[in-house]
C-alpha cells in the first residue's frame, strides 16, 4: 500500500525555496552562457577582419626588391620554388666550356643558392637576377 504523506507546511517553504533559488541558479547560468556565446562570436569575427586587413596590408604575392635594386619579383610566402637538378641543368650551361670541371663547381654552387640556371650557354644574365649578381671576392662574375 502506498501511504499518502503529505509535507507539512514548514516543508513546503523550503521546498518552494530550494526550488526557487534553483530557477534563479538555471536563469543565472542561461544569461552567462548567452555572454559567453555573444563573446566567442565577437572573438571570431575580431579574429575574421584582424585577418582580412593583414592579407590586405601584406599580400602573398607581393612585390619585393632584391640587395636594393630596382628590379622587382614576386614573393610567395605560403609556397618555396620548386628545386631544380642543378646537376642536369649546369651541365646543360657547361657543355660548351673549356674548363668544364671549374664551370660545373662555379655554376652548381650558383644553381644551390639561387634555385636558378641561366638559359643557354653564355650571357642571359637578366634571366635569373640572383644567378648575375653573385660575385668572387675579386668582384668577378662567379656564376658561368
Amino acid at each position: 500500500m502506498l501511504s499518502s504523506h503529505k509535507p507539512s507546511p514548514r516543508q513546503e517553504e523550503n521546498y518552494s525555496g530550494y526550488f526557487s533559488k534553483f530557477v534563479v541558479v538555471s536563469q543565472v547560468r542561461e544569461k552567462m552562457q548567452k555572454k559567453l556565446f555573444v563573446i566567442l562570436v565577437l572573438a571570431v569575427l575580431s579574429l575574421q577582419a584582424f585577418a582580412e586587413v593583414s592579407s590586405v596590408m601584406n599580400p602573398p604575392n607581393s612585390l619585393g626588391t632584391i640587395d636594393g635594386e630596382s628590379q622587382a619579383i614576386a614573393i610567395d610566402r605560403r609556397s618555396h620554388p620548386r628545386k631544380i637538378n642543378c646537376g642536369h641543368e649546369c651541365s646543360r650551361r657547361c657543355k660548351k666550356s673549356s674548363r668544364k670541371n671549374l664551370c660545373h663547381r662555379a655554376c652548381k654552387t650558383c644553381c644551390r643558392r639561387c634555385n636558378c640556371v641561366l638559359p643557354g650557354t653564355y650571357g642571359n644574365l637578366s634571366a635569373c637576377p640572383c644567378y648575375a649578381s653573385l660575385r668572387t671576392h675579386g668582384n668577378r662574375p662567379k656564376c658561368p
